[in-house]
């Protein structure tokens, strides 16, 4: 009985198995004939009467399919459009501005209710004098102790002849100073600053310090003009000095009649009797003053004796044909020492003064009066003591406007999505037929195809211009690369130096190295400092005029090394030069290496490392490309827009942008002398150079390039880091910025010593600041 029930249990339950299986089969079949015969057209208005069932079976799975891909592309269009926010504030405090203007500079506007504004009332530049202006020795006491009533009758060599004249002259010269700088400041304060939006306060001090080198620049420029125009009337008219300095009047006793004879110096070092005429030489003739203590009789017409030689000679003091000239001629080399001063002092008991603090002074000791006159008005140094929070308040602004972009939340994307679907499925049920019509047409018909061959022949001067180069020299190879099929615009957007850079570099105050006797045959900058690792590097431009950035910002890495000996290893940012130095030029579109010199010693520039990279502060964010050759990057294509000002780090790089930036010390161009451009290189690293560009310099490969061929394609900035000879001819060694597949590895050699292309006669560099 027991074994019954087991064997009809196991049959019940082999049942139910096969029971569900059957029902989960039928279950699937079912569900895809359903899919299989769905039909969204068997009882369409517009195409159910003439559509066969297939078609209409083809038409629902088309349908399906068009709508699908439509609701994709709504939806991504939905998650990557942009909506703009406008922000308008009424009341707003300077720490809400800066912050905003931080997060917004491109869209920010602040309106000023006043837009002139007098400079005095955020800008305030003070001068401090020179030791001397402030002294005792432009003072009457002093200069009456040196009053002698028979001061012509001593040799006009010695100095108690002039000595009275002499510090005269010194305390009308500070007294100019003193009012020259108080007239131009008078004017300056009273001027007015026109400007309608809120400056940064980053754009603020810009503009103060470029005010305050023009005012200084004025100033000194105009009272140079003054001095220049007072010795040219007092030369051209012949003016007589009553010291009998420059003309000796000789009258004829019992006559009327009268000779005159010119004063006449000796040359320096010079003991013969042809010395300086003051007549012909516009009184600019002068002699070291001693002091004789003889009396002789002139013999006019001939040079001032200096024998007897004087009993001493007074350090930097010069006599000569007016006390005006050769007071700017002479030093206050005496005036730094007490013994000197005690020795010139002809009434001590009534004025001794105490010797100048040779440390309170930034001038050369040897220095003469006239250069620091020339060069600063006695000024040692200007305090700026400009104030942003004075000038926020002058401008009282009363509203501040800003937008920034968002993309759309998730429930605005549901919302536009369900409001396309309801209008794409009465489109495509209208259309997609019509699809199928056509295909039906299509297959019913036999179109037969010939195929047809096209063959792209390029051009043979593609293939063969670098031979007739190759031929018609043999210092350097020429190689086929990708310019040939570029047109000469699109090459001539990556020459990014500025056509008037040549004419600004003149205007820099060049540096002028003593000359080493034992300059080697050859230099490289990688081998002498191998502890710099951005010697060795090349950086790429991508497509995007910023040559002139580049060459700067690779040698001021460098420089920053060797200056600090290896223990701060930078990598200055191009991307923060090329974006956000406005004085520059024009980002992408060019610039002026100068400028960016003189922006990396004013403003500074912060780290920032190569394309894709998250190196320093701001990394480079135009792509590499391959320049000009079949290299392993993507092609260059049209130029790229110059990249946006963030004044911002990357979120991955912990240091604030201000925090980050790095200065320059100073900044000066290099004399065009290959022994000057040498010197500079073994002394203070890498230069920047510009010269221009021909459209045979692309096709470069190796040796020494000179200009052989093709036309002038413009101006375009590199860096310099050694020479050497090769099969006899002498070269520099130069870093582009073309990336390391063209030429040898990112470098070339150009010929040297000849200015080849001009590349020696625009160098700019300058010294780092560590501190």
């Amino acid at each position: 009985m027991l074994v019954r029930i087991i064997m009809a249990t196991t049959v019940l339950h082999d049942t139910s198995i096969i029971s569900t299986r059957k029902l989960l089969t039928d279950a699937t079949s079912r569900f895809f004939r359903l899919i299989r015969d769905l039909n969204f057209f068997s009882e369409n208005p517009f195409w159910s009467s003439t559509l066969t069932f297939r078609e209409q079976i083809h038409s629902t799975r088309l349908f399906l399919l068009f709508t699908y891909v439509s609701m994709i592309i709504v939806i991504g269009y939905s998650s990557l459009q942009i909506r703009t926010h406008e922000i308008t504030l009424k009341k707003f405090s300077l720490s809400e501005f800066e912050r905003l203007e931080k997060l917004y500079p491109s869209t920010i506007n602040v309106p000023c209710d006043d837009v002139t504004i007098p400079y005095n009332k955020f800008l305030d530049f003070s001068p401090q004098f020179h030791q001397v202006c402030q002294s005792p020795f432009i003072q009457r006491k002093w200069i009456s102790s040196l009053f002698l009533f028979n001061a012509t009758s001593h040799n006009i060599l010695d100095y108690r002849t002039f000595a009275f004249s002499h510090f005269r002259a010194l305390g009308l010269l500070c007294r100019i100073s003193r009012q020259a700088i108080k007239d131009i400041l008078r004017t300056f304060n009273s001027t007015h600053f026109v400007h309608r939006q809120a400056l940064s306060r980053i754009q603020f001090n810009e503009i103060a310090s470029v005010l305050s080198n023009n005012l200084q620049q004025n100033v000194i420029n105009n009272e140079k003009r003054t001095a220049r125009i007072i010795s040219l009337i007092i030369a051209q008219n012949r003016i007589f000095s009553a010291l009998r300095t420059n003309y000796y009047i000789q009258s004829v006793p019992g006559s009327r009649s009268y000779s005159t004879y010119n004063g006449v110096y000796l040359y320096k070092n010079q003991t013969n009797d042809f010395g300086c005429d003051c007549k012909l030489k516009a009184n600019q003739c002068t002699y070291p003053a001693g002091a004789f203590y003889n009396w002789t009789l002139p013999e006019l017409g001939t040079a001032a004796k200096n024998n007897p030689l004087p009993q001493f000679q007074i350090p930097g003091l010069m006599a000569g044909c007016l006390p005006l000239d050769s007071m700017q001629q002479s030093t206050l080399e005496c005036l730094y020492n007490q013994s000197c001063i005690n020795a010139i002092a002809l009434r001590p008991n009534l004025s001794q003064p105490k010797a100048l603090n040779s440390r309170l002074t930034r001038f050369l000791l040897n220095s003469t009066i006239g250069s620091i006159f020339d060069e600063s008005l006695f000024v040692e140094s200007w305090k700026n003591k400009s104030n942003y929070e004075n000038y926020f308040a002058a401008c009282s602004p009363r509203s501040l406007y800003y937008s920034y972009q968002s993309r759309f939340h998730l429930g605005t994307i549901l919302t536009i999505s369900l409001s396309a679907f309801g209008g794409l499925i009465i489109i495509w049920q209208l259309i997609t037929p019509v699809f199928i019509k056509i295909c039906d047409v299509l297959k019913e018909k036999t179109i037969s195809h010939t195929p047809t061959e096209h063959t792209q022949v390029e051009l043979a001067i593609i293939n063969v211009a670098p031979k007739p180069i190759n031929e018609a020299q043999s210092k350097w190879k020429a190689g086929p690369n990708k310019f040939q099929t570029w047109t000469k615009s699109a090459v001539k957007r990556l020459m990014g130096v500025h056509k008037d850079h040549f004419i600004q570099i003149k205007n820099l105050d060049p540096i002028v190295h003593e000359i080493p006797n034992d300059l080697p045959t050859n230099f490289d900058a990688r081998e002498q400092w191998p502890n710099c690792p951005s010697i060795k590097e090349v950086r790429d431009q991508g497509s995007c005029g910023s040559c002139w950035a580049f060459g700067a910002v690779e040698a001021m890495s460098d420089r920053i090394c060797i200056a600090s000996k290896g223990s701060k290893i930078v990598h200055i940012s191009a991307e923060d030069l090329v974006s956000c130095c406005k004085l520059c030029g024009s980002g992408c579109n060019g610039g002026f290496p100068t400028a960016a010199w003189n922006h990396y010693r004013l403003t500074g520039l912060v780290t920032g490392g190569n394309y894709n990279s998250s190196e320093g502060c701001e990394p480079y964010t135009i792509a590499a490309c391959d320049h000009h050759v079949n290299g392993t990057k993507q092609p260059c294509g049209d130029e790229q827009p110059t990249p946006h000002c963030t004044h911002k780090c990357i979120s991955s790089y912990s240091t604030p942008y201000e925090k980050d930036k790095h200065h320059g010390k100073s900044v000066y161009s290099v004399r065009s002398q290959q022994e000057q451009i040498q010197t500079e290189l073994m002394n203070n690293g890498p230069v920047e150079a510009s010269f221009s560009v021909y459209s045979d310099f692309p096709t470069y490969q190796s040796g020494v390039y000179q200009h052989t061929a093709g036309s002038f394609l413009g101006g375009h900035a590199v860096k310099i880091l050694g020479w050497g000879v090769e099969n006899s001819t002498p070269y520099w060694l130069v870093a582009n910025s073309w990336n390391e597949d063209w030429g040898e590895k990112g470098f070339f050699k150009i010929i040297r010593g000849s200015d080849e292309c001009g590349i020696e006669s625009s160098i700019v560099a300058g010294e780092p600041k560590l501190d």
